[in-house]
């Protein structure tokens, strides 16, 4: 198989491009946000190919590369072969009007409380209200028992 045919290069081009070509719709997430690639591979696809080689789940179909802490780089310690499920998690957080996780605020004003449960998003409600979209959420994560945050509600 010649390199050029190898999805794992069509994928190294692209990680390269996000990072630091200013023009990638997708390089504010990336190299806009300091995210860089090995020295040692950002110019030599075959030393980049030869290490993610030796990672578990390399050869397993249904796994791509993957950095394990979205803060960092594509660095040496820093990427793993992972499922889009996986993948799906270890991303940043989305940004929250409401400034409280799992509660959003749709277009019509409606305030939505949303779980995270075994990796599904379920809606458990929704209200006009912050406060009581907030308890519906906390009320929820009590009566099942869940090991998420309650959180609180200030009138400040």
């Amino acid at each position: 198989m010649s390199v050029t045919s190898d999805v794992n290069y069509k994928r190294w081009l692209c990680m390269r491009e996000r990072c630091y070509n200013t023009n990638h719709v997708a390089y504010k997430n990336y190299g806009g946000r300091g995210i860089v690639i090995c020295s040692e591979w950002i110019n030599d696809f075959n030393k980049y190919r030869s290490y993610i080689a030796t990672l578990d789940n390399a050869n397993n179909s249904g796994y791509t590369v993957d950095r394990i802490d979205n803060d960092k780089g594509y660095v040496y310690g820093n990427i793993a072969w992972s499922t889009k499920s996986t993948q799906a998690f270890n991303r940043r957080p989305r940004r929250n009007k409401t400034g409280y996780k799992g509660v959003t605020i749709n277009k019509k004003k409606i305030f939505v409380a949303r779980v995270t449960v075994n990796g599904k998003r379920l809606t458990v409600g929704s209200s006009k209200s912050l406060e009581n979209a907030l308890a519906i959420r906390n009320s929820f994560i009590l009566d099942n028992n869940l090991k998420q945050q309650i959180q609180g509600y200030s009138y400040d």
